[in-house]
């Protein structure tokens, strides 16, 4: 589970902009974004509103235990843009539930102890890592990166 946080720290949405031509309004409406790397699976819908508030939907599928882990969440915050920065706070997640996709395909349940620990686990890797840079490609398409090199893919939805 520790491996995911640090994975969620690093696929949160937006804060540094590359571009600086971008404004809020750019910002605002529904991304679908995907990460894949050696070790997790990350699909997200990230709907960013006018009013400052922004709902995110991910799964976070882990690919390197025995059992490997699929998490489910969403999570509500304020945005706001600053000096070309996506500011992120006061995170709030609505729903969090923690699964280990077993060998027949099925899936085994945490209980709410171990899923209340994911959460809080969450929010504080929100908090500590709370940004990412962004690259536009007009005004569709986004890819967002990390310093060492983890990086996902973002397209609007109309």
């Amino acid at each position: 589970m520790q491996k995911f946080l640090l994975v969620w720290a690093m696929i949160l949405p937006m804060t540094a902009l590359a571009n600086s031509g971008i404004s809020a309004p750019d910002v605002v409406g529904d991304w679908h974004c995907v990460a894949d790397s050696e070790y997790h699976s990350v699909k997200a819908l990230m709907r960013y509103h006018a009013d400052g508030t922004a709902t995110e939907f991910m799964e976070i599928k882990e690919k390197v235990n025995h059992l490997p882990e699929l998490e489910f969440s969403i999570m509500n915050y304020q945005w706001q843009l600053k000096d070309n920065k996506l500011l992120m706070r006061n995170p709030d997640i609505t729903y969090y539930q923690y699964y280990f996709i077993l060998p027949d395909g099925g899936f085994y349940k945490f209980d709410d102890e171990v899923n209340a620990e994911g959460r809080a686990l969450m929010i504080e890797s929100f908090e500590e890592n709370n940004w990412h840079y962004i690259e536009f490609d007009g005004k569709d398409k986004h890819r967002y990166y990390f310093e060492d090199g983890y990086e996902g893919h973002c397209q609007r939805l109309k």
